[in-house]
């Protein structure tokens, strides 16, 4: 299933990035960048639901829909900044620019890994399970005296999700505040 939406992701983003040129001349930089924000904090939320939707399969479907949706603003995240650091740089110096841009983002990204695996752990509850196989079945002869239970840990992986929309919720205000003092010439195609 990772695989399928991995693929769905990266079809998506190449889709949305054939589009975000002719987006940021209609409208501007920052509102681009802000209504992407705000559609993946809204699909990251959707996470604490999509979970309870019955039949299994069309949750399966819907996280698929949410997946396809995010990869607007990973397009977006992934092209505009260094779009603007080349148009505000004029090309001097543009790699170094970019090099503190993109370690920034990887800070940022180490951050909000430590801050979800840390929810995790705090969010990590025991099932108590029966057992279905015959190898199960003697883990849970030797681990609960002969019950046929089994205690399993699960980790409440929404929640890890649904902090990450609130994150992207903090960055759709933050990018309210982009401005740009003329068109960037990097982030349009260029006529020949």
């Amino acid at each position: 299933m990772g695989w399928y939406g991995m693929a769905i992701f990266a079809f998506c983003q190449w889709m949305f990035s054939l589009i975000l040129p002719a987006l940021i001349r209609v409208t501007n930089v920052a509102v681009v960048y802000a209504s992407t924000q705000v559609l993946a904090s809204i699909c990251y939320l959707a996470f604490l639901w999509i979970g309870r939707i019955s039949p299994r399969g069309a949750g399966i479907a819907v996280s698929f829909i949410a997946l396809g949706l995010i990869s607007f603003n990973f397009t977006t995240m992934n092209s505009i900044p260094f779009g603007l650091v080349r148009g505000v740089t004029g090309g001097k110096d543009a790699g170094l620019y970019m090099g503190v841009l993109n370690a920034a983002s990887v800070v940022a990204q180490t951050a909000a890994n430590l801050l979800s695996s840390g929810l995790l752990t705090l969010t990590q509850t025991t099932a108590h399970t029966h057992t279905v196989t015959a190898v199960d079945a003697v883990d849970a002869l030797e681990n609960s005296s002969g019950s046929g239970w089994v205690d399993e840990k699960y980790q409440h992986v929404a929640y890890a999700i649904a902090m990450g929309g609130g994150l992207s919720v903090l960055a759709a205000v933050a990018s309210i505040f982009l401005r740009q003092k003329a068109a960037t010439p990097a982030l349009l195609p260029q006529e020949e």
